[in-house]
């Protein structure tokens, strides 16, 4: 275990930005949600998911994000990823989230 995870909205040159801290589990659910609802889809065209400090996820955290993807292209907004760990990324990559949203090696690449 790793302690809490932990979800944080930032807004980094204008965009909306959703750090993760820690483990992605269906815990992250209700926080997560509540964090992407304070976000104005159809104004910021695009929003990016931070995962700097993710540590590792889980089926229920590959189903949260699915659904953020899903309210994201259902709004024309354009989701994207960055500075996913080796692991997390293979995760996604199996599961083929990667051809839905677009990813960034690092958090200063998405600008």
């Amino acid at each position: 275990m790793y302690g809490a995870a932990k979800v944080e909205l930032r807004n980094q040159h204008g965009i909306p930005v959703i750090a993760l801290d820690g483990e992605i589990t269906g815990e992250l659910q209700a926080p997560v949600q509540d964090v992407f609802q304070k976000i104005d889809l159809q104004q910021s065209g695009r929003v990016i998911i931070d995962f700097s400090r993710a540590v590792y996820i889980n089926s229920s955290g590959i189903a949260i994000l699915i659904d953020l993807v899903n309210q994201c292209q259902s709004s024309d907004t354009l989701m994207e990823f960055a500075s996913l760990n080796d692991q997390i990324y293979k995760i996604m990559d199996l599961v083929g989230l990667f051809e839905f949203v677009r990813v960034w090696p690092e958090l200063k690449d998405a600008y």
